[in-house]
């Protein structure tokens, strides 16, 4: 009989050193993951007003049940600016159920966390002028330092959400890191993948730039790309548009063997309407972890 793989879930808070022009900082993760087990179930507080779609998810997630055993690659999915952890939790599922481990990390200022029970909110200004930014220059054929000099407010909290999950990373290696032991020994530290969609997926390309222990990424409708840039990253990566145009720019920036392009509609499910939601995000769920597949 086939083994039936549910999701399992665990979060925590790391305390992240302090970095530059920022104090010791206390951030939230969770972490979905494979597991054979079925258990209390997740509930998502209605401070993060979830949608209906999200919550039936939920109730179907156990939390801290034992991990599946062996051990899964790692995709490290950057939450939604402005929004929470449970924004593509019918993505998570997905990605759980065909063989990986989800981690997220929640950003000060920029997302939307519980922490030790308050609820942090994003500024709104800030979210409006990096929106702003990336709506003024979208997908650019420029040289990639002319595009960073048009967004530097963007171009700011990017190089945040990278340093801020490259540390998280290192602290879930950690033996010492006892919060997450039920982890550990179940990620394949080889095969890291970073996942993100509008500003976060274009924080998975600086990622990908930045870190050797990221070996591929997948980036839905990034905020910002420059064709020229992407020519640096020699690892394998998923850009996922919902313009033609924007994707045939993408392809002739990079051979065929390191990129897959895909033309879809891009729906979060904050802004989804749930009848339509189920289809697409299955669709864009199938051309991830056929990706993934082939890549792992």
């Amino acid at each position: 009989m086939k083994k039936i793989i549910h999701s399992g879930y665990v979060e925590s808070i790391y305390r992240l050193p302090a970095l530059p022009g920022m104090p010791l900082q206390e951030l939230p993760w969770n972490c979905f993951y494979p597991t054979l087990q079925q258990g209390r179930s997740i509930k998502i507080s209605p401070l993060l007003t979830p949608s209906p779609t999200s919550q039936h998810i939920a109730r179907q997630i156990s939390k801290n049940v034992p991990v599946h055993p062996g051990q899964f690659p790692l995709i490290l999915l950057q939450p939604p600016l402005g929004q929470s952890f449970f924004t593509n939790l019918h993505l998570i599922d997905q990605l759980v159920k065909a063989g990986y481990i989800v981690f997220q990390l929640g950003h000060p200022r920029t997302t939307t966390y519980l922490l030790n029970k308050t609820l942090k909110k994003p500024e709104t200004a800030l979210i409006s002028k990096i929106q702003q930014e990336a709506t003024a220059v979208s997908l650019s054929k420029s040289d990639y330092q002319e595009l960073l000099n048009k967004i530097p407010v963007t171009r700011y909290w990017a190089k945040q959400w990278t340093k801020e999950t490259l540390i998280a990373l290192d602290l879930l290696k950690q033996p010492q890191q006892l919060n997450s032991t039920i982890l550990r020994q179940h990620i394949n530290f080889s095969k890291v993948i970073t996942l993100g969609t509008g500003f976060a997926g274009s924080v998975t390309l600086e990622l990908a730039q930045r870190s050797h222990f990221i070996t591929a990424a997948i980036d839905l409708n990034g905020a910002y790309v420059s064709t020229k840039a992407i020519r640096l990253i020699s690892k394998p990566l998923l850009l996922i548009q919902d313009s033609k145009q924007h994707l045939n720019w993408l392809a002739q920036s990079a051979p065929q063997t390191k990129l897959i392009t895909s033309t879809l509609p891009i729906i979060a499910d904050s802004s989804a309407d749930d009848t339509q939601l189920p289809l697409l995000s299955t669709k864009i769920s199938h051309d991830i972890i056929q990706f993934l597949n082939k890549i792992t």
